[in-house]
């Protein structure tokens, strides 16, 4: 149920995408037309909306109508945030939320990157060899 996917959360970093698609009875499509979203008036693509469209946004490019509650999320920005999903279904429509968490780019050098205090131990009895 729709309810299930509040508070989920997708991970990625400047530059990806996913595909996010509703399942069972919410897979013939989500609300059409607009809604008021943070005291705005935000068109509803396929029912899904993101909160920022400067971090990233829907697209439907490529993905048939029959595919019904499809859409690619493309994310622009090492920032985080959310996707709305409201349903068809129901008086007032459901309404599922996917967090989108912003992985900066990073190359583990420090501590604070997951660096050498992650995981990268050192032990006498590690050999070097050359090759």
């Amino acid at each position: 149920m729709i309810k299930d996917l509040t508070g989920t959360s997708i991970y990625l970093l400047a530059g990806m995408s996913a595909t996010l698609s509703a399942d069972g009875e919410l897979a013939k499509g989500g609300k059409a037309g607009s809604v008021n979203h943070n005291g705005e008036t935000r068109a509803l693509v396929r029912g899904y909306l993101v909160d920022n469209p400067d971090v990233g946004d829907i697209s439907i490019d490529g993905i048939p109508d029959s595919e019904g509650a499809t859409v690619k999320y493309i994310h622009y920005k090492a920032q985080n945030n959310a996707i709305y999903f409201y349903s068809a279904i129901g008086s007032p429509p459901d309404v599922a939320i996917v967090n989108v968490v912003a992985v900066p780019i990073h190359d583990h050098s420090s501590i604070v990157q997951g660096g050498p205090a992650y995981g990268t131990y050192f032990s006498d009895d590690m050999v070097v060899r050359k090759e």
